[in-house]
């Protein structure tokens, strides 16, 4: 069978135990012994030891001087108090809770409806942990805090254990109004921190929505300002193009010779009975294209004129049956005028 014990392993941590990764990390910000938020916003203790009559002030776990306190605990002398040394795997840290459960309901010498318990981590080494839990009879406390006058009910006043010189809270008594006052603090905190943000991302947000409204009015302004001008944009671009167009016009104009003259003098070479239908001048170079009777006729007249130097036919002469003429196709090289060479 395929071994999926590492499907949910993601860089060593199973993420089937999320969420008490998640719990373990949020306990450890808030309530970890080297937790400064719970140096900063614990409140400090009253602990009274009546076997000695002397008072202490605690907070977080730590002695600190005399000072004002809503809060008060008893040292339970260490005859009342069976302490238990486990040395666990590091592993098992996040359910310490209910592995701690299950080891009270199982060693405890008492019954377990008066059975009341508080423990601490006390050190770590080579993987493992170090936990002190220690274990006392309800009725014994209640006992013990009647007969130093200092609560009936066991709900107005905390119990502590002192072991190895580390404070211990026992649970069940009255320390859950102070852990509830703890807990509304760090909502306080961390609605302040939310609310905090939130008004430092406003201050940040505001100059840039202003801006950006306005980025906006300029693009509005020049979306107004492109269309109107978009119509002489076009009349600008429509004078370019018929400048260029003039200025090709004039440079025909002067490099071409006047056609006027050379259609003049071929109406009075060609007779009556020869019509053209094109003609094209390039400069001294002519081209004509017609229909006569006589084609080489017509042909050898143009070559006895002085004016035309050469005469030639790209096209062969061929009869056109529809017109009954000769259809023809002739090529006339005009001589220059000696004015005209450099």
């Amino acid at each position: 069978m395929a071994d999926t014990s590492q499907r949910w392993n993601l860089f060593g941590l199973d993420l089937r135990y999320a969420h008490q990764y998640w719990h373990a990390a949020w306990n450890e910000l808030f309530s970890g012994e080297r937790s400064w938020l719970r140096r900063s916003l614990e409140e400090t203790v009253q602990v009274l030891s009546p076997e000695s009559g002397a008072e202490h002030y605690y907070r977080a776990g730590k002695q600190v001087k005399k000072q004002k306190s809503k809060t008060q605990a008893c040292i339970i002398p260490d005859q009342l108090v069976l302490v238990k040394e486990l040395i666990l795997p590091e592993n098992v840290e996040l359910e310490l809770d209910s592995l701690l459960a299950l080891e009270v309901r199982a060693r405890s010498p008492f019954l377990e409806e008066y059975t009341c318990y508080g423990w601490c981590v006390s050190g770590h080494k080579d993987g493992q942990i170090q936990v002190c839990l220690v274990m006392l009879s309800r009725d014994t406390v209640l006992s013990y805090l009647r007969k130093n006058g200092l609560a009936e009910s066991g709900h107005d006043i905390e119990v502590w254990a002192s072991v190895n010189n580390q404070t211990i809270v026992i649970n069940g008594f009255g320390e859950l109004p102070r852990y509830q006052r703890y807990q509304r603090r760090i909502k306080w905190l961390i609605a302040g921190t939310v609310y905090s943000l939130l008004m430092l991302g406003l201050l940040i947000s505001i100059p840039v929505a202003v801006k950006y409204q306005q980025l906006e009015i300029r693009d509005k302004q020049y979306t107004v300002v492109q269309e109107s001008s978009a119509q002489a944009v076009t009349l600008r671009t429509q004078l370019s193009v018929n400048n260029e167009r003039a200025r090709e016009i004039n440079h025909l104009l002067a490099s071409s010779p006047d056609p006027y003259p050379i259609i003049e003098r071929l109406s009075e070479l060609l007779s009556d009975n020869i019509w053209l239908s094109m003609v094209d001048i390039k400069g001294d170079k002519i081209r004509i294209e017609g229909f006569a009777s006589n084609a080489a006729a017509l042909m050898q007249k143009l070559s006895e004129q002085p004016e035309i130097e050469k005469v030639s036919a790209p096209s062969a002469i061929r009869f056109d049956s529809r017109s009954k003429r000769e259809h023809f196709v002739l090529d006339l090289s005009m001589k220059q005028d000696k004015g005209d060479k450099p």
